[in-house]
Formats: structure tokens, C-alpha cells, sequence
């Protein structure tokens, strides 16, 4: 079943007509496998298939259930949440986890592993964009540069200073998209 909703999702990228598939396997992998990591991934390859057929609040609102899925204080759970927030318009909500979320990144940084800590750069310049900060994220990549970093994160900061305005873009404008979306019923 695995092995099937794998293939129909490839063929997916070519061909709507099996994205029904994909969400009918996905359905009863769900069932039978209760690893919360397998099901958080056959619940994202749900969301690819129900925003290829246009179903994009549905595939947001799966995206809820999801974030539920990673362990309560995880940097995804509480960085997804504030997003979650910021498209509900609940503002002091958003703020509340995407600081929390920010706390989480920046212990990252302090680990031995450079993946780790690679991951922590990403993660601490995602929360400080989200949280509207971003004199702070700026300041953080200069920081992050002059500092003993690895090839890959010196290199993903390198990218982020040089386009800034492009990495906002990229983690905003599908907030706001999601926003409308959501918000589309209620006007």
C-alpha cells in the first residue's frame, strides 16, 4: 500500500486523476501504521494531493493536524502554531509560540553538531521573520557570519543576507495566501 501511494504520488506530478488514490492509501495507512513520524509523512503527501486537486482548505486545514502530530515542545509543533496564528489573525497567540519556538532554535545553536546547529540558524531566522523582527534577524545573520559556522550554514546565511527580502517573501506570502483561503467562507 505503501509502495502504491508512493508510485500514484509521482504520477500525481503529471497526472491529477491519481490523486484520489493517493488520499484513499494515505486513508488507510493512517489506520494501520500509528508511528506518529510515518503518519505526519503519509499525511503530507494527503495535502500534496488535495491542493494539486484545488481542495486548498482542506489541505490546510490537514496541515492542523499534522503540526499536532510532532512532540509538544518541538520547534515544528510551536513554529507551526504561531503560523497557524498569524493566518487566524490571533496575533498575541502567534507571538506566544513563535517565541517559544524561538527559544527552542536558539538551543540548537549550542549544540556540538554543525547539522544541529545549522538547523538552528534556520530555525531562529524563521521565528524572528515570522515574529516581525527583522532589524534582530539581520543583525543575527551578520552575527552567524563572523562566527565559526559550518561550509552549509555559512553558505545558507550568505544566501539570506544576500536576499533577505526573497526569504520573507517565501515564509509570509503563504501565510497570507493560507489566510485568504481560510478566511474566504467568512466574507
Amino acid at each position: 500500500m505503501y509502495t502504491e501511494m508512493y508510485i500514484a504520488l509521482k504520477t500525481m506530478a503529471k497526472d491529477k486523476r491519481s490523486a484520489p488514490m493517493v488520499i484513499r492509501k494515505v486513508d488507510s495507512l493512517v489506520v494501520m501504521d500509528t508511528v506518529k513520524a510515518n503518519q505526519v509523512e503519509y499525511l503530507e503527501c494527503k495535502q500534496m494531493a488535495l491542493a494539486s486537486l484545488g481542495r486548498k482548505k482542506e489541505a490546510y486545514k490537514l496541515g492542523y493536524r499534522i503540526f499536532n502530530l510532532y512532540p509538544e515542545n518541538s520547534y515544528e509543533r510551536l513554529v507551526s502554531l504561531g503560523g497557524y496564528y498569524i493566518t487566524m489573525n490571533q496575533m498575541d497567540s502567534a507571538n506566544y509560540y513563535l517565541e517559544r519556538s524561538l527559544t527552542v532554535a536558539r538551543s540548537f545553536l549550542k549544540s556540538n553538531s554543525e547539522k544541529v546547529q545549522t538547523d538552528g540558524a534556520v530555525c531562529t531566522l524563521t521565528s524572528l521573520i515570522m515574529l516581525g523582527r527583522e532589524k534582530e534577524a539581520k543583525s543575527f545573520i551578520k552575527e552567524r557570519l563572523n562566527s565559526k559556522t559550518s561550509a552549509e550554514e555559512k553558505e545558507m546565511l550568505e544566501d539570506a543576507e544576500r536576499d533577505f527580502d526573497g526569504l520573507k517573501k517565501s515564509l509570509l506570502e503563504p501565510l497570507e495566501e493560507e489566510r485568504n483561503v481560510m478566511m474566504a467562507d467568512e466574507k
